[in-house]
């Protein structure tokens, strides 16, 4: 089966991304399952969370110099009015085909860059993708540094899996989808798929081999 959502921390001495456009490289495609609705959208849907690193924005972590890292959950959806169809398609420069609206596969879009615009919430404590767009012409992208994982819920307890935070772990492993033992097993203190996320129409979001 075919398919790595909003960055959030816990306070703290978390430093949000910063404001505005960058460059960004798309290095995790994560499939959460069918994850709860919310308050104003109750109904179930299948999620998948989208993370992106900003190759030319720095901050020290544990002594290192790292990209900041963004991520957003979206909906399995290409409904017309789907967060993740204007994405993407904003992302490709053009307009899914109609061939492409049977499914298009999210493996795709691992390990491509973008341009990401940034914006923080009103108390400044978390950094939001606002929006996606194709590359400049001409913009040297610089190469990967985190490695691109991608991820669907069949893999079940993998290498990938065991290397995502307990809370993005707990997330997946409650989805009805997950095939892989109920015990937590032990995790990488790795990045945390933060708050929030979309609530659009639950299209079926299909697998399909299509050039990004």
């Amino acid at each position: 089966m075919g398919l790595m959502a909003t960055e959030g921390g816990s306070g703290g001495d978390f430093t949000p991304a910063p404001e505005g456009t960058h460059i960004g490289r798309c290095v995790k495609v994560i499939d959460l399952g069918t994850q709860p609705g919310s308050q104003m959208y109750p109904d179930p849907k299948h999620k998948v969370m989208v993370a992106w690193e900003l190759p030319s924005e720095l901050h020290e972590y544990n002594g290192e110099q790292l990209p900041f890292l963004v991520t957003t959950r979206y909906t399995m959806s290409l409904h017309e009015k789907a967060s993740l169809r204007k994405v993407l398609e904003s992302w490709r420069g053009r307009a899914f085909t109609a061939d492409e609206l049977a499914g298009f596969d999210l493996k795709n879009v691992a390990g491509k860059a973008c341009m990401l615009s940034v914006i923080h919430t009103e108390d400044g404590k978390y950094a939001n993708v606002s929006a996606v767009t194709s590359m400049v012409k001409g913009l040297e992208v610089p190469p990967a540094v985190n490695p691109v994982v991608y991820y669907e819920i069949e893999d079940g307890d993998s290498e990938a899996f065991r290397a995502f935070s307990p809370r993005l772990q707990e997330t997946i492993r409650s989805a009805p989808e997950w095939t892989g033992p109920d015990d937590p097993m032990p995790a990488y203190d790795g990045d945390d798929p933060g708050p929030g996320g979309f609530d659009d129409s639950a299209i079926p979001f299909m697998p399909l081999d299509a050039r990004f």
